[in-house]
């Protein structure tokens, strides 16, 4: 006879979203202990790499890089190299130091959309929005 498989899925709200993790196991507390090993998995991510939060690395980061060495979590280094590795094999068009420009636009909490986006000063001309570098297209496969 095969044991009987229990499905769950919980959804919270992390990552300035609601992260959503679907677990299949043999009994219930076991996919439970699973969906909250997940869940605080991705809290300490959360944690450390959050813009939003005044204490994350990301956020030490933006406060006192410019002054000096910031000292980050592991996992933080390791998603700041892979975005550094990214940004130079796609040309500049990954960027994760796009959060400013999106803010501005009102894509991202953090500060009020322009007037434009709020549907005011329709007459006047489209805002201008300073690219942090030049886009270009991706190179063909097998150049760089």
């Amino acid at each position: 006879m095969e044991a009987a498989h229990v499905s769950i899925r919980r959804a919270r709200p992390l990552l300035g979203t609601f992260v959503e993790i679907a677990v299949a196991g043999e009994t219930f507390d076991a996919a439970e202990a699973a969906v909250e090993a997940a869940f605080s998995a991705v809290a300490t991510v959360h944690r450390l790499m959050s813009f939003h939060e005044t204490n994350s690395d990301v956020s030490r980061l933006n406060r006192g890089a410019a002054s000096g060495a910031v000292r980050v979590h592991d996992w933080t280094y390791h998603v700041l190299d892979a975005a550094r590795d990214l940004h130079g094999r796609s040309a500049g068009m990954f960027d994760i130091s796009v959060a400013p420009a999106l803010q501005k636009l009102g894509l991202l909490p953090g500060s009020s959309p322009s007037p434009r986006l709020r549907g005011e000063g329709a007459e006047s001309s489209p805002p201008s929005y300073p690219c942090p570098h030049e886009r270009r297209p991706l190179p063909a496969s097998g150049e760089r």
